[in-house]
């Protein structure tokens, strides 16, 4: 027997336990690199993991510059968020295949908002400006996600947005590497519909095209898919595991081939060409205001949605892991150390995600490595790595995209499962994506997707149901079977004014066959004489207000059968109670409707 005070001493023991235990949930939630390194398989996924880092890291480099140079800052400044970026993302980041880093599209969004502010701000030059947003989105990323809000913006962010969303941006992508595939320089675009921008830019200098970087492009892209074809006969006949080196492969031969015969100077083929090795911080930043911030938030949710999309659409069929909140916080704590070396912020990036699963990165330690050889590259190989060809890299992003082209086979299977509002959020996705520039095309998707949802959960359903004697249930039914002279009536989902009509009308097809759509029982034809009691079953009803019930009113009182509500809610017992006639009669169950 327990004394009061040992009872105390008890009771407080259990909840300093209960408190340490929610404690150590909610640190390792927030530093997921505890719990991926803990579960780490090295014998399964160290090789795959290092061979994808050295893949990415020469696909990396020059994409981290051409990409800081969009967004107009110094090239050099893309190498920095290519190591700062993946190493910190790795630590607070969920996604196990999520390359972080420079994006095109965020770059160009970068680039508008730059331009925003700096028409309106004086005193503060690009580079500081685009410092300020990048901290600035960072900080309110990491607010964000503590706010839970990720959740909220994942709910709009459905798959079939998602794949819609990401098969347009394949599209960018590739026509971003059409100037290094023919050697020119193409005019960077930011104003609407970048993809026509960006090709128009291209194709308008085609006498200056260079046929050598078209050949090298396609000896590329032809190498990459034969290795692929044969990695992939040598995984299903004989059970290989490990991936083969084939991005690496090519850029190093290339390379070489670039470095022996003097490609750069002898044919004029455009190379990485000098690297910079000078590093500068970022200390100063215009102060918060209503322009900077408004600008910030921008970036912040684009940036986000950016490494929440890719990290869903190349996630494990059986990874749970994924967290929309922690992923929000994670960009906004990588984002933020970016603002202080490389100056601009950066995300997920599609491309580079590809290339990580393609060559096989299994966890988030292949995006570390990655950042770690980055910094090696730059510090020891920089000489060699000014020889690699771009046309060379062009190809390895559009073969690794390639997979992405797939996915309008969507359309496919879902017009086969006549899913057309599924298919209308795809296209949608898709379209706007596709013409306009990522933040809005992604809002549209958004809002077809919201579209969407309120259209169905405005949409009623009017059925009848027969009683199924040996099961002794009802049963939803086609045939229109009025059972003891009693017609059961099934009424589902939200009874307001948008439906109103639908529901007057629904009811009436029922109860007179002549006007009927739906199929019934030729030898058991009924009419509006063969039953004299209707059943109301309204237990699916999720909402009713006064225009619904003024419909149902109107149909009812054109009739001389005897009514009877079953399975009403009390809210619309009570609205129904006070509208309609004194001998409508409310039961709790069709059962009891049977047996009145």
């Amino acid at each position: 027997m327990y004394s009061s005070r040992e009872k105390f001493n008890e009771h407080k023991k259990s909840n300093k336990t209960c408190s340490v235990g929610c404690f150590s949930r909610t640190l390792l939630g927030f530093f997921p690199v505890v719990n991926w390194v803990r579960h780490y398989n090295l014998r399964e996924h160290f090789i795959p993991d290092v061979i994808s880092a050295l893949t990415l890291t020469a696909i990396v480099i020059p994409q981290g510059m051409a990409y800081a140079m969009l967004a107009f800052m110094p090239p050099v400044n893309g190498l920095y968020l290519s190591i700062i970026g993946p190493i910190v993302y790795s630590i607070f980041g969920t996604s196990k295949h999520l390359c972080f880093g420079t994006f095109a599209l965020l770059s160009m969004t970068v680039h508008t908002s730059v331009q925003h502010a700096a028409s309106i701000l004086e005193g503060y030059d690009d580079e500081i400006i685009t410092a300020s947003i990048c901290l600035y989105s960072g900080l309110m990323q990491v607010v964000f996600g503590s706010l839970r809000l990720g959740s909220l913006i994942a709910t709009f962010l459905n798959k079939t947005v998602i794949r819609g969303f990401s098969t347009a941006i394949a599209f960018h992508i590739c026509a971003s590497q059409l100037s290094s595939v023919f050697n020119v320089e193409a005019e960077k675009s930011s104003g609407d519909f970048p993809l026509i921008n960006n090709l128009e830019s291209v194709f308008k200098q085609a006498p200056k095209f260079n046929y050598l970087s078209v050949l090298l492009t396609v000896i590329t892209m032809t190498f990459l898919l034969v290795i692929k074809s044969i990695e992939k006969i040598l995984k299903s006949r004989y059970h290989m595991t490990k991936p083969l080196p084939s991005e690496l492969t090519a850029v190093v031969l290339a390379t070489a081939l670039s470095y022996f015969m003097n490609l750069d100077s002898t044919f004029n083929l455009k190379t990485i060409g000098e690297i910079p090795s000078r590093v500068t911080l970022f200390t100063n930043f215009v102060p918060p205001g209503q322009i900077i911030i408004q600008d910030s938030i921008i970036v912040a949710l684009l940036a986000f949605v950016f490494v929440y999309s890719f990290g869903c659409n190349f996630k494990d069929p059986d990874d749970n892991s994924l967290d929309s909140n922690q992923e929000f916080i994670a960009c906004g704590f990588t984002n933020a150390a970016c603002a202080l070396v490389a100056g601009f912020p950066g995300t997920g990036s599609l491309s580079r995600t590809v290339v990580q699963v393609e060559s096989g990165g299994k966890t988030q330690l292949a995006g570390l490595l990655n950042g770690l050889f980055v910094l090696a590259a730059f510090l020891i190989a920089k000489p060699l790595m000014e020889f690699i060809p771009k046309c060379v890299l062009a190809g390895v992003i559009i073969v690794a995209v390639r997979s992405l082209f797939k996915q309008f086979t969507d359309l496919v299977k879902l017009k086969a499962k006549k899913e057309y509002g599924e298919m209308f959020v795809w296209l949608t996705a898709f379209i706007g994506a596709l013409l306009l520039q990522a933040q809005y095309g992604l809002l549209v998707g958004m809002l077809g997707s919201l579209g969407k949802i309120f259209y169905e959960s405005n949409k009623v359903k009017v059925y009848s149901l027969a009683f199924n004697e040996s099961l002794k249930v009802f049963e939803m039914s086609l045939v229109i079977n009025p059972y003891n002279k009693m017609l059961f009536i099934a009424i589902e989902g939200p009874l307001n004014s948008i439906t109103a009509a639908n529901i007057e009308r629904s009811i009436s097809d029922i109860i007179f066959p002549s006007k009927t759509t739906l199929m019934y029982d030729n030898n058991n034809l009924h009419s509006a004489n063969s039953f004299d009691c209707i059943v109301l079953d309204m237990g699916r009803v999720l909402s009713l207000d006064y225009s619904a019930t003024s419909a149902i009113k109107l149909v009812l009182d054109s009739l001389p059968h005897k009514i009877i509500i079953s399975n009403a809610t009390y809210s619309a017992y009570l609205q129904l109670k006070k509208h309609l006639p004194n001998d409508v009669v409310f039961v709790a169950s069709n059962y009891d409707a049977m047996y009145l």
